[in-house]
């Protein structure tokens, strides 16, 4: 199975996943490229930022988008 159909049947099942998940899950090191396909292919997916509250830095968490007229195929 591809990097982006780990990353899009995790999105399916789970609702996010941020860089650290595909590090650590699937071995995905640039998880932007991955949702990058992603979203090339027509999925629509949301990118918002959370702050570790240790280290104080940022990062993305993704999570699909779906709107009236978009199924899931």
């Amino acid at each position: 199975m591809s990097q982006s159909n780990q990353v899009l049947e995790h999105l399916l099942t789970n609702t996010t996943i941020n860089p650290l998940q595909a590090l650590n899950q699937y071995g995905i090191f640039r998880l932007s490229a991955r949702i990058h396909e992603l979203k090339r292919s027509g999925w629509n997916i949301e990118t918002t930022y959370e702050i570790d509250k240790h280290t104080k830095k940022k990062y993305a968490v993704y999570s699909l988008s779906f709107d009236r007229h978009q199924q899931v195929v």
